[in-house]
């Protein structure tokens, strides 16, 4: 068995508070930790929204947050680890702006290589069967939680919490 860890946030930047004030939940992103980093799509430059793409995040990103660990077979670890390594070395990995208003309507707006936070890790945890999201592309960071939520009491780990 491997760990990874999943981390809810609510972001210091205004599109963190955009979308936390029209999802109406709590915390509007989410991250993998695995190996001790932490990669998610999120802007790099807070100001420029266009510059969201696939990157390593830190803890300074977050005015609070809530982790995760999930205990996972080698196998899946393999998968999850493989495949960010594959996203580091993409070209083409921006975030998908269309998504945003897809989501709200239950549908998919897939690009190639261009996720949100949340529909990248559903669309991950799929691939590695860690769970069956419906319209993984379509989840928010709350069905990310939900998921995370049940899990933790499904194995008994109790979730770390910032203050």
């Amino acid at each position: 068995m491997k760990k990874i860890t999943v981390i809810m946030s609510e972001s210091n930047t205004s599109f963190g508070a955009f979308v936390v004030k029209f999802t109406k939940f709590r915390y509007g992103h989410c991250s993998l930790k695995i190996d001790g980093e932490i990669y998610s799509y999120c802007r790099i430059i807070e100001k420029l929204w266009f510059t969201a793409c696939f990157t390593r995040e830190h803890y300074s990103r977050y005015k609070m947050y809530k982790e995760y660990d999930l205990y996972i077979s080698d196998a899946q670890y393999a998968y999850i680890r493989k495949e960010i390594e594959r996203m580091k070395k993409k070209k083409l990995k921006l975030y998908n702006y269309f998504q945003l208003f897809a989501t709200p309507l239950g549908k998919e707006a897939p690009l190639s290589g261009c996720y949100t936070c949340s529909g990248f890790l559903a669309s991950l945890f799929n691939h590695a069967k860690l769970t069956k999201f419906k319209k993984p592309l379509a989840r928010t960071p709350e069905d990310i939680y939900n998921f995370l939520e049940h899990y933790s009491q499904k194995h008994n780990l109790p979730p770390y919490e910032s203050e």
